[in-house]
């Protein structure tokens, strides 16, 4: 298993709610800091929403019957054509 946080970690943020996405949280901001410097947009830039299947149980999971993969994490994504 791969393990991104410190297992004494509650996900309780600074405002005393809680964070769901607090186990992967080191993760995605060092990934975040890589593709800042990495994607260098162009002029023409695309916005694309994508559903990411998922399966378990997660507060942030949405559910659309008209996709293929009804169950996932909804996604924006930002195109450079």
């Amino acid at each position: 298993y791969l393990h991104c946080c410190d297992p004494a970690e509650t996900g309780i943020d600074k405002n005393g709610e809680y964070d769901p996405s607090y186990k992967v949280g080191e993760f995605m901001r060092a990934l975040e800091l890589r593709w800042n410097t990495l994607f260098v947009p162009s002029q023409q830039l695309s916005l694309d929403e994508t559903l990411l299947r998922a399966f378990g149980r997660m507060k942030f999971k949405v559910r659309i019957i008209s996709k293929a993969a009804r169950y996932g994490i909804k996604l924006y994504v930002a195109c450079s054509l």
